[in-house]
């Protein structure tokens, strides 16, 4: 079957009636799309060959996640927003919006089209983003319809969702299909257009020359462990007390001068991801660091043969009870310095809570950063009572004065930043720091 039929077919399937005869109508279609769309289909095959990346931007929260769950059943994937795309959403957008992948915009953006078309703009400029699903489940007005018809990217697809009453949608479907936009009713629908246009994605759109990527750092370009929690101490940001040994026997005296259970890490500059060799554990009695140290020792080895060269372990006073937070710094090419934060800990990646914002930032608007995504949410509803958020807000601050201080840094990741109760301060238990050479 070659593309162009594909593509006849996906319109009999999504936009008309399902019966033997229905090619035989162009005017027909079932209630999910609008009428004669057929060429309008031939926007999903102008990805690259093997584009999954889709995101969505809605208006209500429940479309959120009604199309995230229809994006997993078709096996397709969401896109992960460049930093830029995410600061100028988190510039667009109100604090209780979701600004990561999938959006919603809220309300804002149809009492101020302006809003909805910076939105629009800014994740179909995303290099990551090859579709965009667009739900509107209020408001169905002629001048939404042509603020989303103006502003879509015609070298990029867009389908809009209108999940309401066809008496309903008419007005603002009535102006999507006179701009060749298409549009369906149900979440499933529009979604599933795109799989199945997928396997006969051919790019045949002119693409700008591909950026190189810049080069992955050294791993001698980091400073992680024992060594940047220092840096971090001189800069009057909260600590754990730390020391580092070079051999098990030595961690072994240093939890013992601690006193009570400590945490052991695996350290070498080589190894950046020390959960993932089991080189973090917690809540260790100093009377077993010795042995779990050579553990550690026997999985670094598999993977750094020299381990000994450089390597040793890091003991750390435990601190328990507090909110897992990342706090991370990336250079964008257009706003520059770029703060990140959100939930941290070992699930940052997956969790995808976080909310960037272009350096510098004052108290309030770390505030705001803070509340954009659900950590605002976690640190004032601790199952153990608020957390204390004028803390995390300080040590936020105190970063941006190291990096004033130091500029030599382009890129960190403090992770996690133990939130502890109202009152109780926070720490920064694990951070690695990035100097240019």
């Amino acid at each position: 079957m070659d593309r162009e039929t594909r593509i006849a077919v996906l319109v009999d399937h999504y936009n008309r009636p399902r019966h033997k005869h229905a090619m035989d109508d162009p005017d027909a279609r079932i209630p999910g799309g609008n009428p004669g769309c057929g060429d309008l289909v031939t926007m999903y095959v102008k990805a690259e060959p093997g584009s999954d990346r889709i995101d969505k931007v809605s208006f209500e929260g429940a479309g959120c996640t009604i199309s995230v769950d229809e994006v997993i059943r078709a096996g397709l994937s969401l896109a992960a927003f460049a930093p830029a795309t995410t600061v100028r959403l988190g510039q667009l957008l109100p604090a209780y919006g979701q600004q990561g992948n999938p959006v919603d915009l809220t309300g804002k953006a149809l009492e101020n089209l302006d809003v909805l078309r910076g939105a629009l703009d800014a994740v179909q400029r995303d290099p990551g983003v090859d579709f965009v699903v667009l739900g509107f489940a209020t408001k169905n007005e002629p001048e939404i319809g042509e603020a989303v018809a103006e502003t879509w990217r015609r070298d990029k697809p867009l389908v809009c969702v209108l999940p309401v009453s066809e008496q309903a949608a008419r007005p603002m479907r009535d102006v999507l299909t006179r701009h060749q936009v298409p549009s369906f009713t149900e979440y499933a629908d529009a979604v599933r257009a795109v799989a199945h246009a997928l396997p006969t994605s051919v790019s045949v759109r002119d693409h700008e020359p591909a950026t190189t990527p810049a080069p992955a750092a050294s791993t001698t370009d980091w400073l992680a462990g024992d060594a940047a929690l220092r840096v971090l101490a001189a800069h009057h940001i909260s600590v754990p007390v730390t020391e580092r040994a070079r051999t098990s026997v030595e961690a072994a005296a240093i939890a013992a001068r601690l006193g009570g259970p400590v945490v052991v890490k695996i350290d070498h500059p080589a190894i950046l991801h020390k959960s993932d060799l089991g080189g973090v554990r917690v809540g260790v009695p100093a009377d077993e660091v010795a042995r779990c140290c050579t553990e550690m020792r026997a999985a670094a080895l598999a993977v750094v043969p020299d381990f000994d060269a450089d390597g040793g372990f890091v003991i750390q006073q435990q601190v328990s009870d507090g909110v897992e937070v990342l706090v991370g710094l990336s250079q964008d090419a257009t706003f520059g310095p770029v703060l990140t934060i959100g939930l941290g800990g070992i699930l940052v990646e997956l969790l995808g809570e976080t909310a960037s914002r272009a350096l510098p930032l004052n108290a309030g608007e770390i505030r705001e950063a803070i509340d954009a995504t659900r950590l605002g949410a976690a640190l004032a509803g601790h199952r153990q009572g608020p957390r204390d958020v004028d803390a995390l807000v300080d040590t936020v601050l105190r970063f941006q004065d190291l990096l004033a201080a130091r500029p030599d840094i382009i890129e960190a990741d403090l992770n996690p930043v133990l939130v502890l109760a109202a009152g109780a301060g926070c720490t920064v238990v694990d951070a690695r720091l990035r100097a240019m050479p």
